[in-house]
């Protein structure tokens, strides 16, 4: 797929204030496909033999999107293919509503196997474009300004930005009695709490601020290649998000005082805490997994400071 990021003077605000609160690279979860809230149909692609549901969208008509951020929105674009579009372009313009805005520019290219399941009609490569979206609930807008044609069809991902590992980040313990399990991970030893599937694992804490949760599979002389797993996180009782998970085998990382099964290594998820206390509760989905779990959140400020 071509690639093209946005090269508007209105991109900089928001790469900016990432740069200041970014020192290293950012960790990322996995992609979640995103729905938009407006758009004109649903259409049903054939990409090399794979099935993929794209967004209808009409020249000059916005696709609305709710994003919650700090997160990186991956929009996947096509237009019908003609021959006679052939070398030119078509224009997205983006908007966050309050904030930045820009457009992607996309040259029109034949591809080779992608069309329309309902009539078979050929369509362009896909150009692959992202938008940092800022903290908390953002609008995102989008639409089809320029083109030779009048639709473009549209597919979304979206995941979270994680914030910079900080030094004052502190354990959380859960509040269930749970006995912790001594993980060595190189020179380093480190309490995790394991949960069984049927159970769950709570904690609490004050935001505004983030909770980072790190997860290993108890991986046994049974397991192979990639295991998955899911992680259901709700947040004071409501779920808030299921994060699907790939378990795969540490070389590096031991129990203390059990030999039986090693850690698997660690998966990461983080999510955005909203002022006020609150709880959170993590639960496994599938039967028969066992995980550990370690908790991370930034040091409480006191008197304004951090």
């Amino acid at each position: 797929m071509h690639s093209v990021l946005s090269r508007s003077r209105t991109w900089m605000p928001i790469v900016g204030i990432l740069a200041l609160l970014v020192g290293a690279p950012l960790a990322r979860t996995l992609w979640d496909a995103l729905t938009p809230d407006t758009h004109d149909g649903k259409t049903v692609m054939v990409i090399n033999g794979k099935k993929r549901t794209y967004y209808r969208a009409k020249k000059g008509v916005d696709q609305v999107l709710q994003v919650q951020g700090p997160a990186t929105v991956r929009l996947v674009s096509r237009v019908p293919w003609s021959s006679r579009y052939a070398g030119t372009e078509y224009v997205v313009e983006w908007a966050i509503d309050g904030g930045a805005k820009g457009n992607f520019r996309q040259e029109i290219r034949k591809a080779s196997g992608a069309v329309r399941q309902s009539d078979n009609k050929k369509l362009s490569r896909g150009g692959t474009h992202e938008i940092e979206v800022p903290a908390g609930k953002q609008v995102l807008r989008l639409k089809l300004s320029e083109s030779p044609g009048t639709v473009a069809y549209f597919r979304y991902h979206a995941r979270p930005v994680e914030p910079p590992i900080s030094s004052r980040n502190v354990d959380l313990k859960p509040l269930e009695k749970v006995t912790p399990r001594q993980v060595k991970a190189g020179e380093t030893i480190v309490d995790y709490y394991p949960l069984a599937s049927g159970e769950e694992m709570s904690v609490e804490l004050v935001g505004p601020g983030y909770l980072k949760v790190i997860s290993r599979l108890d991986w046994d002389e049974t397991m192979t290649a990639t295991q998955k797993y899911t992680l259901k996180v709700f947040e004071d009782g409501l779920i808030k998000q299921s994060y699907v998970l790939k378990g795969r085998r540490s070389e590096a990382s031991t129990y203390i005082g059990k030999d039986d099964s090693v850690p698997a290594r660690g998966e990461v998820v983080f999510f955005e805490v909203p002022d006020g206390k609150h709880r959170y509760t993590v639960r496994v989905q599938e039967t028969g997994r066992l995980v550990n779990l370690r908790f991370l959140a930034p040091v409480a400020k006191k008197n304004g400071k951090g």
